[in-house]
């Protein structure tokens, strides 16, 4: 019970913000690997666990952290390449 209420607002607002910051990474800088922008945001819920004194919920914070990074990360390269495909097809259809 103690754990629900310590998490009440601080596990979705981290979230959130990993969400938001991971996304802003993958759009600003597109070439950046994503695999450290997924070890970063784990390396977050895991100093996260200890400040918040949850250390036995350490990895499940560090999966729900990597898991919304990469949601975010995908999502981003998704449109890129999405972007890519259409400029693509566009100058087949001028050409063509």
């Amino acid at each position: 019970m103690g754990m629900y209420f310590s998490m009440y607002w601080h596990f979705p607002v981290m979230v959130m913000l990993i969400m938001i910051i991971s996304g802003v990474i993958s759009f600003r800088f597109p070439r950046f690997p994503f695999y450290i922008v997924l070890i970063g945001s784990g390396l977050i819920g895991y100093v996260y666990a200890f400040m918040a004194d949850l250390a036995q919920f350490s990895l499940n914070l560090i999966a729900a952290n990597v898991y919304a990074a990469f949601i975010v990360t995908l999502l981003v390269k998704w449109g890129y390449y999405l972007r890519r495909k259409a400029d693509e097809m566009e100058k087949q259809i001028r050409l063509g």
